[in-house]
């Protein structure tokens, strides 16, 4: 389990709100504009910073990711200057098999003030004794939104570029459609052999991606493009895309909003 606790304080609809999570999945059920997806884009934009660490900042007890500020303003359209959120992480060392890392996040948000924390094993150093600092992705994570992106692909890739200063959609909407685009294996990756035969049967095929277009080539040969399927065979097709390229691998967070007329919100980590 990557994320182990979430605290936020007046941050968006949550004037103070804990969540404790419990290994493998775990299920946020509520009514619209209750917080769910505010929750997700949170850990998103978190899991999604790029940590700058060495075994000297990590013998201090601390390290530094330098982007929260940015990924929030993309994730959530934030308007203005947030200023310079710092994730300030601290090891402790009470346990010494199972040292917790708590990241705490204090900025402006609006004309409120809020305050993030998460708890986390540690991360990954560069080797002992190395001056070189190791930059990489605190978490492994997908975001897949409740709208379906792909049939949307070619256009909003195009407006993005258009509008790169100015987009009307927050990036999520850009990162699912960018992370479907991966190559694909040559042959069906380890954790997912029980699953891609049960998606091939749902929707009956594969998913190609050609000339910048989604398609659901069927068994039978017919090659469909994604717009003309149903939502629920749109939702399945990504996750078979999503494990066949490997963004979702046995380390990978995995942020999925369903719409339902009460939405359920799941974590994977």
């Amino acid at each position: 389990m990557a994320i182990k606790s979430i605290h936020m304080e007046n941050f968006t609809v949550f004037e103070n709100m804990m969540v404790e999570l419990s290994s493998g999945i775990n299920i946020f059920i509520g009514e619209n504009s209750t917080g769910k997806t505010h929750l997700l884009k949170a850990l998103y934009a978190y899991c999604e910073c790029e940590i700058l660490e060495t075994y000297e900042l990590a013998d201090k007890g601390c390290a530094w990711i330098d982007n929260y500020s940015s990924k929030l303003t993309e994730y959530f359209q934030m308007q203005g200057d947030l200023g310079d959120i710092r994730l300030r992480r601290s090891i402790s060392n009470n346990n010494p098999e199972n040292k917790i890392a708590t990241v705490n996040v204090e900025s402006c948000f609006g004309i409120h003030h809020f305050c993030l924390t998460v708890v986390t094993p540690p991360i990954d150093l560069a080797p002992k004794g190395s001056k070189d600092r190791l930059v990489k992705k605190i978490i492994p994570s997908v975001f897949i939104p409740a709208k379906e992106m792909l049939t949307h692909a070619r256009g909003l890739r195009a407006m993005s570029k258009k509008h790169s200063k100015d987009m009307p959609f927050d990036k999520t909407l850009l990162d699912i459609i960018e992370n479907a685009e991966h190559w694909k294996v040559d042959n069906v990756p380890e954790i997912a052999e029980g699953l891609i035969p049960l998606l091939e049967d749902i929707i009956e095929g594969k998913i190609i991606l050609r000339d910048g277009d989604f398609y659901v080539v069927k068994s039978n040969g017919d090659m469909i493009p994604f717009y003309y399927e149903a939502e629920g065979v749109k939702k399945f097709g990504l996750l078979w895309q999503l494990l066949m390229s490997e963004v979702i691998t046995n380390d990978t967070m995995i942020l999925f909003c369903i719409g339902m007329s009460q939405k359920p919100t799941l974590i994977r980590s």
